[in-house]
């Protein structure tokens, strides 16, 4: 058609007429201008009739650019091309494309308006939604915490005068092994209800932490000597590894007792004749404190589950190792409070290795 569109207003040919899926307001919705050259590649003809943001001029700087560009079709500027040859020459016909480009911009501007904004909503339906459904679990677990800081401060008062008493008892009749049982069971009972009382205030956030500068490495020393003698009285090696001079910012105190609740944990659950073995040493800029003792058999792995409040395993089902499963939920608290994490580990299924990364 010598790149016009076929007029409805004069007879048609086959080879004249649109294609069937193509509607008939196409030719007088469609913007474009075309170019002809000679096979010299000299422009002998334009039209530019069907568009009005084109020149004449700068429809054929648009082809000259495209003749030379060598390619059969392409894009310039807003304006696809697609170049025919025939045997007269050379065809170019361009395409204005500005409105499918305004439209397709504005499709994908709303498109991902309308995504972000549904991304929102359901967020916050989720939030909503999973506030609702662990509300009762949440105030069922703060419910759990308050019974526990409240047992435990009620049950100091009777300790303290079933202390007192049994002190009376042995003043007016002597010491027996009555009174050693009872005492005993008291200092069991107080050890517990003060370790549920740290536990739960260091859950409300409430626990001091006082931090101070301060040697690492001579308050693991220091902490470890009892350990010592009672290895000694057990028939069990305990070896000590520290680097020297590693200094620390935290709370002294509660590192040494996360290091006591480390080692007695080897020491109550290793098997006869344990091998338990303590090193301090600098990792990059952290401090690694792990604590390894042997065992007769324990499963290979990771034991996340080593942690968890009340927890016991099989190895501590025995009168002789008398726990309550809250010791090394405890030790997590304190290092989780100094930003650091506790992991425990057995390589073989013969020993167990709980590291502290600070």
């Amino acid at each position: 058609n010598g790149g016009k569109f076929p007029k409805p207003d004069k007879p048609m040919g086959e080879r004249d007429r649109l294609p069937p899926d193509i509607s008939p307001e196409v030719p007088f919705e469609t913007r474009y201008f075309s170019v002809f050259f000679d096979n010299s590649g000299n422009i002998y003809a334009s039209n530019t009739g069907s568009i009005a943001a084109v020149s004449n001029e700068s429809a054929l700087n648009y082809a000259k650019e495209a003749y030379s560009s060598g390619k059969k079709s392409g894009f310039y500027e807003n304006y696809k091309y697609k170049i025919a040859k025939y045997n007269d020459g050379t065809f170019i016909i361009f395409l204005d494309c500005g409105r499918d480009f305004d439209t397709f911009h504005t499709f994908l501007t709303v498109s991902i308006f309308v995504s972000f904004v549904g991304i929102i909503l359901v967020f916050i339906l989720v939030l909503v939604l999973s506030q609702i459904a662990i509300k009762p679990i949440a105030e069922s677990y703060e419910k759990q915490k308050q019974f526990i800081t409240d047992a435990s401060h009620e049950i100091r008062t009777p300790l303290t005068i079933i202390d007192a008493n049994t002190e009376i008892a042995e003043i007016k009749t002597g010491e027996n092994k009555w009174t050693q049982s009872t005492r005993q069971q008291i200092k069991r009972l107080t050890e517990l209800t003060s370790t549920l009382i740290a536990l739960a205030r260091m859950d409300e956030g409430n626990t001091k932490i006082l931090m101070t500068d301060f040697s690492l490495s001579n308050a693991v020393l220091e902490a470890t000597e009892p350990f010592m003698s009672l290895a000694q009285v057990q028939g069990k090696s305990l070896e000590i590894n520290v680097e020297r001079d590693i200094s620390y910012f935290g709370d002294e105190n509660a590192l040494r007792q996360l290091l006591s609740i480390l080692l007695e944990n080897a020491m109550k659950y290793s098997n006869d004749k344990a091998s338990i073995k303590l090193t301090l040493k600098r990792n990059g800029k952290k401090r690694e404190l792990t604590v390894f003792n042997t065992v007769d058999n324990i499963k290979q792995g990771n034991h996340s589950e080593f942690f968890d409040r009340f927890y016991r395993g099989d190895i501590s089902r025995n009168a002789e190792m008398a726990g309550y499963g809250i010791g090394l939920s405890l030790a997590k608290s304190i290092a989780e409070n100094h930003k650091g994490n506790i992991s425990a580990k057995s390589d073989d299924g013969k020993s167990l290795t709980i590291t502290v990364l600070l």
